[in-house]
């Protein structure tokens, strides 16, 4: 028996010929889990362009380019003013629009990450620090790897306060590929 990997089936030598006996994937199935804990340093999200914050943030390489990957995203946070918005951007490698995943069709603003964007409230105390979560996902597209990053911008129009992205917390990112 072997799985051929061009046409994702399991294949049986009959003793004159192969026979296939199965699709070894089928839509649904969990294809490959990928775990990253990404290093860097405090990062103050301050500037209102979009900027390049975390790179990588995980990579991973889809066994079929017709995968979904799913994208979880833990992180700690905390804000050094009140009455400010910052979002947070996953995208495939570098800064801008054209690099967005597939789950950021549109919205506000035309495109912030998995409908989430934060907001500082005097709800909060200053430098209070918190733990976010971003999910989304992205169509693979390809079998070549793929460097997700987190880029992000001060929405708020005021340089003075940011959001720091906090190195000492639990940052983790979970990539898990599902057969479409």
């Amino acid at each position: 028996m072997i799985y051929e990997t061009d046409t994702d089936l399991l294949l049986l030598w009959n003793g004159s010929a192969w026979k296939a006996l199965m699709q070894a994937t089928t839509a649904g199935s969990v294809l490959q889990v990928v775990l990253n804990q990404p290093a860097f340093a405090d990062q103050s999200v301050n500037t209102t362009t979009e900027t390049l914050y975390i790179n990588p943030l995980a990579t991973i390489t889809p066994r079929q380019s017709t995968s979904r990957i799913l994208i979880y995203f833990t992180f700690g946070a905390y804000p050094t003013g009140f009455h400010n918005y910052y979002s947070l951007y996953i995208r495939r490698g570098a800064v801008g629009a054209a690099n967005k995943i597939a789950s950021n069709g549109g919205g506000w603003q035309g495109d912030w990450t998995n409908n989430y964007q934060m907001h500082t409230t005097a709800s909060y105390n200053v430098s209070a620090h918190q733990q976010y979560s971003v999910h989304a996902w992205d169509n693979a597209g390809t079998t070549s790897t793929i460097n997700y990053v987190l880029t992000g911008a001060n929405l708020s129009g005021s340089a003075s306060s940011s959001l720091i992205l906090w190195s000492a917390a639990i940052n983790r990112v979970t990539l898990i590929e599902i057969a479409q």
